[in-house]
This record gives structure tokens, sequence and C-alpha cells, in this order.
């Protein structure tokens, strides 16, 4: 598997709960003005997961805008579909909380460097620690 992957409105709509995708389809019918939001909540993931990834292992970016790190992907989705929800007043199952839960301290974590990310070629930096020279052995007297 890739480090980084594509994060599209697509994706975010196979995860989303089936009530849920009825009562999107019918808000969207009944406020044509959020034709698009999700497209919209979904880019907004993926910016702020980019942005907490050049935070925290600036290494590690994708150049691709719509890629994500492959541990993150199932993070972003639920934040989309979370925010989606907050805005349709979507009723939400109890558990459904603790994965927004988790998403979110994935993000900080990955914001502080707690938890780095791949590169998205594969290849990881080499250290830079070099020894110092050793001056060699020196007697007084």
């Amino acid at each position: 598997m890739s480090n980084w992957v594509s994060l599209t409105e697509a994706d975010v709509l196979e995860a989303m709960p089936t009530d849920m995708i009825a009562m999107y389809e019918t808000w969207v019918t009944d406020n044509p003005d959020k034709e698009g939001r999700l497209g919209d909540l979904t880019l907004e993931s993926v910016a702020t997961c980019r942005t907490a990834v050049q935070s925290g292992s600036p290494a590690a970016m994708d150049s691709d805008e719509t890629h994500v790190p492959a541990t993150g992907y199932r993070h972003m989705i639920n934040t989309t579909i979370f925010n989606l929800g907050v805005e349709m007043n979507f009723q939400f199952a109890q558990d459904f909380y603790s994965l927004v839960t988790r998403a979110d301290i994935w993000l900080r974590a990955v914001q502080i460097g707690s938890i780095s990310i791949p590169p998205a070629d594969g290849v990881m930096p080499a250290p830079s620690y070099e020894p110092p020279e050793h001056p060699g052995r020196m007697l007084d007297g």
C-alpha cells in the first residue's frame, strides 16, 4: 500500500452511513445552495491533514494536493462525515463520537510530530548526525 492516497468526495460518500446518505440527498434537494458542500468539506479535511503533516513531518509531503497519508485516510473520512452531519443536524450513533475524537487526536499528534508520517516516495531520510572528529591524544608536560 502506498504511503499516501487520494481522498475524494466519492470516498466519503461511500463510507457514509446509508441513513445519512438519504438525509444528505434530501438536504441538497431542499437547499440547492448546498450542492457541492460535501466536496468542499472533503477538500477542507485534506487541507487540514496536509497542514498538520507539513508542520510535524515536512519531509514526508506528497506533491499531489488531493493526497493524505494512508494512516490518516479513515480519520479524514470520519472528520468529513462529522462536519457534514453537524451542518445537517444529523443524529450520529454514540459510538461515532469516539471515532471523531480519535481522528482529532491523530491529527494533533501528527501536527506536533508525535506520529511521524513516512515520505510519499517511501525513501526515509538518512540521519544527519556525524560524530565529532577526535582531536587525537595530547599530553601535557
